[in-house]
């Protein structure tokens, strides 16, 4: 592969490794090749005559990529102002071409209020749609586009002469509640997916989604990421209906609030969550789940209800789950402890990672349980089990149980006999062991900031 066969993003990456230029001063401020010595306390060459040809060249080399370059250092900022304001998209290179859409790989659009005039005149939904085309028109070779709208009602369409043949990661982001009605937008996409067969990448970002069972074109979608969006039962099925190779599957709520309209009116939760996935059981094999709910101070319990996962039995060839977010995603017992056999009644026996992020909940003698369940031949795929934010109470009574001299001392700290105690920590002791031997087995007191990562990447 040539140098200039690779992708403009690349070849930009290779241009910032080569040469510290691309990454300060503009091509034009280097030294000509006949000032070989510059006057400023940072030159960036010596005295040296073979040496100074050198970063000659390079320095030219790098100009002459840069070039290439250009399509990926434009889209590389979203185009909020001036690009989107006007039919006439004006790009900034030496010849003002449009040539240079065509080098683009990667695309953010963020459609706004004044998108909706041109020089004081209002745009119809046609003509809107039109520069939409246009402009996706103009970048056939882009394989990620981020669709950013606000404020607007209508629907986007492509033409059937737009083919997005390389697109292949796809993230719309819509508005939250217009502040006038407080009610949410519905985005329309109509043929956008039908123009884009080859996504495999979709990421959703709306306040509320609706979703036709008649959506077409999602026939390659393996990964699908629903973030802050709410969705009822059956919409979040069409869509889930509509992605047959589903493999991966990404459901993260940050912030918003849970009420009881809301879960009246079928809005997925996690307790229903596993039911709707069960329709792509056959290709479904990994799970990732973040679910903090704010909500008001009368609806904590109507949360804490609805945020408990059930079980995972169903999704019969799923490999990798990680849970996230909450601090009771289990039903809890005495002491706030989640029941023994949770981890053994969500998991399936296709399992192979397991990493659970909770706050406030203890999942020592839930692995132990785990452990027995492996040793019996309930999951033999099992290779890892983590817990981050671990509580350190079990590890702190262990200690002092240590540190204590006699079973007189440990009753006085309310710590239980000594022989009780010797025989739970055999227990643990033999059952994470057991469990340890066919898999990686990690309790981890730090928050390993799992979900902390922007969640539309």
């Amino acid at each position: 592969m040539t140098l200039l066969s690779l992708p403009p993003e690349i070849v930009d990456k290779v241009c910032e490794l080569l040469c510290s230029h691309c990454q300060t001063e503009p091509l034009s401020h280097f030294p000509h090749k006949q000032a070989l010595v510059t006057p400023c306390p940072d030159q960036i060459w010596e005295h040296d005559a073979e040496g100074a040809k050198a970063l000659v060249n390079l320095s030219e080399t790098c100009q002459a990529l840069n070039a290439l370059t250009l399509p990926h250092l434009y889209h590389r900022v979203r185009p909020d102002k001036d690009i989107l304001d006007t039919l006439t998209f004006r790009i900034y290179s030496p010849d003002h071409r449009h040539e240079v859409f065509k080098f683009a790989r990667s695309l953010s659009l963020t459609d706004t209020l004044t998108r909706r005039y041109i020089n004081g005149q209002r745009l119809d939904a046609e003509e809107q749609s039109f520069s939409f085309d246009a402009m996706l028109k103009m970048m056939p070779k882009i394989q990620l586009l981020h669709l950013s709208f606000y404020f607007i009602y209508y629907e986007r369409n492509l033409l059937e002469s737009t083919r997005l043949e390389s697109l292949r990661y796809l993230h719309i982001e819509g508005p939250e509640l217009d502040l006038a009605t407080g009610e949410p937008h519905n985005l329309q996409y109509a043929n956008l997916f039908q123009q884009a067969p080859k996504i495999d990448t979709l990421v959703i970002r709306v306040y509320d989604l609706s979703w036709s069972s008649r959506s077409m074109g999602l026939g390659n979608v393996k990964c699908l990421k629903i973030v802050n969006t709410c969705v009822n039962q059956r919409d979040l099925k069409f869509l889930v209906g509509s992605c047959p190779q589903l493999e991966q599957f990404v459901f993260i709520v940050r912030g918003k609030t849970l009420t009881r309209r809301e879960i009246d009116r079928g809005y997925v939760t996690l307790q229903t969550l596993p039911q709707v996935l069960s329709l792509r059981q056959g290709t479904l094999r990994y799970l990732e789940v973040y679910c903090r709910y704010r909500g008001p101070p009368y609806g904590v319990a109507l949360a804490a209800r609805n945020t408990i996962v059930s079980s995972l039995k169903d999704l019969i060839n799923l490999e990798t789950f990680i849970l996230g977010g909450q601090y009771f995603p289990f039903k809890v017992g005495e002491g706030r402890n989640p029941p023994k056999y949770c981890l053994v009644d969500l998991l399936p026996p296709s399992i192979h990672s397991v990493t659970i992020e909770s706050k406030d909940q203890n999942f020592y003698e839930p692995m132990c349980a785990l452990a027995e369940a492996v040793r019996s031949g309930s999951f033999k795929k099992l290779k890892e089990v983590r817990q981050y934010n671990f509580d350190m109470k079990r590890a702190f009574l262990l200690a002092r149980y240590e540190a204590l001299d006699n079973d007189t001392f440990r009753e006085s700290e309310e710590l239980g006999r000594r022989n009780n105690f010797d025989e739970e920590k055999i227990f643990f002791h033999d059952m994470l062991l057991e469990l340890s031997r066919g898999c990686n087995v990690s309790f981890c007191v730090h928050e390993e900031k799992l979900f902390v990562r922007d969640p539309l990447a």
